[in-house]
């Protein structure tokens, strides 16, 4: 499961900030273009917070819908879902993904 190591990696990251509290929430944004679900992430957390203080937090799953930017004319746009990469102003496929592949907890809550 390749959510698995990218929840254990990030769980790392927050686990120092957390030993002494015990979370609520773990907010976590999911970009459209990352790999998995809503409910990967959540099962990837059940399994990965085991003996931390994030074990049992309610996890919300924030999902990123990705913008593009034109490399060509530099006009910003949002993928309609048919993932098709061409600017609709310049009609240029040398675009860059400036949002939407995130995968990554974005704050934590406290009880």
């Amino acid at each position: 499961m390749h959510e698995l190591s990218l929840i254990r990696q990030e769980i790392e990251r927050f686990v120092r900030e957390a030993s002494l509290k015990k979370v609520k929430k773990i907010y976590f944004n999911l970009g459209r273009l990352a790999h998995g679900t809503p409910e990967s992430i959540k099962q990837a957390f059940s399994l990965a917070t085991v003996d931390t203080p994030l074990f049992g937090a309610e996890v919300i799953v924030n999902i990123i819908e990705p913008k593009i930017r034109c490399s060509r004319c530099g006009y910003d746009f949002l993928e309609d879902k048919k993932f098709i990469f061409k600017c609709p102003k310049c009609y240029s496929t040398s675009i860059d993904v400036v949002a939407g592949k995130e995968c990554s907890i974005d704050h934590l809550e406290y009880s």
